[in-house]
């Protein structure tokens, strides 16, 4: 069963339900009410009776034609209540001795019977000289069962109620079976919207409706309908530049070894070596790649243990002074002392201190500077590490797309020094597992400038 015809379904089962009791509630409640209604009228009817039957006993001190009596009250009674209660209509009084026996009764029933005390004492007392001679019992008061007068009143009231019940049933169906497609229609553009993305179409949006929980959902549909775009075009965009940096070195060996194969360039060590050279840069490519799908993927484990980021720093500045000297390069470390270890994996912050003084190293020109910087911020509560150099710099409009995927600033210039376009993306996604932020700017010197900053939680309290 489709969501519309279920939520019509319920709907008119709930306004059923709804009108069925309140038809009984009204039904108990109007039936009681009349009858209240009818016996207090009989009751004030009985006093009055009861009041002329007194007088009448006290001048006989005795029941003896009563019958004649009643009758004549009966009729007295019959030409102005008939006008009201219709022709139909015929009261009954009965009078009851003070032992129960019914002495009188205008309908000629129950003369000669003895009736339970408790139930006569119920009716007007006709007394003398303080003593009860006499009961006397109008209508219900004899009889709880309604007259056919009164069964035609209290129908026609239920009549009334279940014509405005009904009425207000099918008004209440016609609101909320409005009320109802509306929502199944906003809910039919959901589902539609969410087969197009299941198709794979991520263009698809919710034209934005009220302010309600529904378009809320449609709100959240729109973010993530974009948000799978963006994934789309970045799947995309990572298969494209992955088969684009995988085809040069792939390119490149084949072409050698079919031109060694052909007899074009000779079968010596130093064709081997450049085939060699390429197959490691292919290896590494790879390598990368796998890395930065770990990382991405939230399946890389660190390993947390208390680390000293200043000796750390230290030994990678040492270890990377070979090729600055190579290159011309001054390399130089400052680093505050005294501030505590934070939690960390040093093998994972260690790479990305080498892949930030490799990029250094690679773009700072002969005569030019590096230095590496490491201080704690007692104010923010976190560790700052800061790797700058005097080298062409990076311009501001390219600092946030630098931490891309296969991004260069120089393709040519990068390749040709080996650049693969993935270390600085490594990087982001060391630093963002370990809780910090990374950054470029400017560098004081000149050229680019690469803070890494590590949150308060990563900071190791000393004791």
């Amino acid at each position: 069963m489709r969501l519309k015809a279920k939520l019509y379904s319920i709907l008119a089962a709930v306004i059923a339900g709804s009108a069925i009791v309140s038809l009984v509630a009204i039904w108990i409640s109007a039936e009681r009410q009349v009858r209240r209604f009818i016996y207090s009228g009989d009751i004030a009817q009985a006093t009055a009776i009861a009041e002329i039957l007194s007088d009448w006993y006290r001048e006989r001190n005795s029941w003896g034609g009563v019958e004649a009596e009643l009758e004549r009250l009966n009729s007295g009674y019959w030409p102005m209540m008939s006008r009201h209660m219709g022709p139909m209509w015929e009261p009954r009084i009965l009078l009851a001795g003070p032992d129960g026996r019914v002495l009188a009764d205008t309908a000629g029933r129950s003369v000669g019977e003895t009736h339970p005390l408790a139930h006569v004492q119920q009716g007007a007392v006709v007394s003398e000289s303080g003593r009860p001679v006499g009961y006397v019992l109008v209508d219900t008061m004899v009889d709880p069962a309604l007259n056919p007068v009164d069964l035609r009143f209290l129908r026609s009231v239920i009549v009334s109620v279940v014509a405005s019940n009904l009425l207000a049933a099918g008004l209440a169906f016609a609101a909320g079976g409005l009320f109802l497609s509306r929502i199944v229609a906003r809910v039919d553009i959901l589902a539609g919207a969410a087969a197009s993305i299941a198709a794979g179409d991520f263009a698809i949006r919710i034209p934005p409706r009220g302010a309600d929980e529904i378009a809320a959902l449609g709100e959240s549909f729109n973010t993530m309908a974009a948000a799978l775009k963006r994934l789309e075009e970045a799947r995309r965009q990572i298969i494209a530049d992955a088969a684009h940096e995988l085809r040069t070195p792939i390119t490149l060996i084949r072409g050698a070894t079919e031109a060694m194969l052909d007899g074009v360039y000779p079968l010596d060590r130093e064709g081997l070596e450049g085939i060699q050279e390429e197959t490691i840069q292919l290896t590494r490519l790879v390598e990368d790649l796998q890395e930065l799908a770990l990382i991405e993927s939230g399946s890389l484990v660190l390993e947390r243990t208390p680390l000293q980021v200043e000796e750390l720093a230290r030994s990678v500045v040492d270890s990377f002074q070979p090729q600055a000297r190579q290159a011309d390069v001054e390399l130089t470390l400052q680093e505050d002392s005294g501030f505590p270890p934070i939690q960390a994996d040093a093998k994972r912050i260690r790479q990305v201190l080498s892949n930030l003084l490799s990029n250094a190293v690679r773009h700072t020109p002969a005569g030019g500077q590096i230095l590496v910087s490491v201080r704690f911020d007692p104010l923010e509560g976190r560790l700052v590490v800061i790797v700058e150099d005097s080298g062409t710099g990076i311009p501001p409009d390219e600092r946030e797309r630098v931490f891309e995927r296969f991004y260069r600033i120089d393709r040519s210039r990068e390749r040709s020094r080996g650049g693969r376009g993935l270390g600085l993306s490594i990087v982001r996604e060391i630093v963002r597992a370990h809780g910090g932020i990374i950054s470029a700017g400017e560098s004081h010197l000149g050229g680019a400038s690469f803070n890494i900053y590590l949150p308060r939680g990563s900071v190791t309290k000393t004791e």
